[in-house]
């Protein structure tokens, strides 16, 4: 037995043990990457299974906010600090007879009356310059329709620039009352 292992030690020695230990090194580093590497797989498929339910709720939640914003029965407008339309909702298409794709970045001037613009101008530079929030300039539909209404205007972020958001409500009952109540009382 001595003499068979002093026989294998030999042998084992020189370009063959060099290559045996070369084989042993290389198997040993193949062996902590493929581990490091299945770590990391496993964490790249936690991270996107995580960003995929981050998404799944982005998505819930502009879907949510479209219904909501879409739901209102005023008319929802936002502009971009020049005054330009950013965005309407349904009850703005609907009502005033306008594509949203032709709204969409032009003067809020294009939903009021020509002849009132001058006053829409002086109460919209009184809104950027928070001097204001209401304004009661008409809605025009694209037939040429007025629509009295009552419109608040608040400062805010939309997608990260500054933006004016504009709630205007319908007051055409109230008109109507109001003139019935003065033809009453005349």
């Amino acid at each position: 037995l001595e003499a068979a292992k002093e026989r294998a030690r030999v042998q084992m020695g020189g370009t063959t043990r060099a290559l045996i230990d070369l084989v042993l090194s290389i198997y040993s580093t193949l062996s902590t990457n493929t581990l490091r590497l299945m770590r990391e797989l496993a964490a790249h498929r936690k991270d996107r299974d995580e960003l995929m339910r981050t998404r799944q709720q982005l998505e819930a939640s502009a879907a949510n906010f479209q219904g909501f914003f879409d739901t209102i029965d005023d008319f929802l407008f936002v502009l971009d600090d020049g005054g330009r339309i950013v965005r309407v909702n349904h009850t703005v298409v609907e009502r005033l007879g306008h594509l949203e794709a032709d709204l969409i970045g032009r003067s809020v001037l294009a939903v009021h009356p020509p002849e009132r613009h001058e006053e829409a101008l002086g109460v919209m530079a009184d809104m950027l310059a928070c001097r204001g929030d209401r304004c009661h300039v008409p809605l025009q539909t694209n037939d040429g329709r007025l629509i009295p209404v009552e419109t608040r205007v608040v400062r805010g972020q939309w997608n990260g620039a500054p933006a004016l958001f504009g709630v205007s409500r319908d007051v055409s009952e109230q008109v109507r009352t109001r003139q019935l109540l003065q033809a009453e009382s005349e």
